[in-house]
């Protein structure tokens, strides 16, 4: 990469690891199904690392539309906004990504990191796994 020194990057080394939030899509239960969904669609960019995380995060935001509406007869009242952050944490279900539920602190109950290394050149990942605070 041109220039990359003068940036502040520098090449990344064999020993280099880095850690991430979530699981690639590959490796999730749902996630090859997920990709091949997405990528029949025909859309011009790739879901990209948080791909299917931000699809599961708008099912959830849909999910507690849907509560907040059926609380209030089927219809949205007029405090729907206000009364989204308790919809929200109500929300479960199982999505692309797992299970897709919040805690008592708003934090989500998957909580899944992926260890990546340096391998031929390229970042890759060689760990993904479940933490449990």
């Amino acid at each position: 990469m041109p220039g990359a020194r003068r940036a502040g990057i520098r090449r990344s080394r064999p020993r280099d690891l880095a850690t991430g939030i979530g699981a690639p899509a590959e490796d999730l239960a749902g996630g090859p199904a997920f990709l091949s969904r997405y990528r029949a669609a025909g859309y011009q960019e790739e879901p990209g690392a948080y791909g299917a995380y931000a699809y599961d995060a708008t099912w959830a935001v849909i999910e507690a539309v849907k509560a907040v509406a059926a609380a209030n007869g089927g219809a949205l009242p007029a405090d729907a906004r206000a009364r989204m952050p308790e919809a929200v944490a109500g929300v479960a279900f199982d999505g692309v990504t797992g299970r897709v539920a919040f805690d008592e602190f708003g934090d989500t109950v998957d909580r899944r990191l992926t260890v990546h290394a340096v391998r031929g050149g390229a970042w890759k990942s060689v760990k993904s796994g479940l933490h449990t605070p």
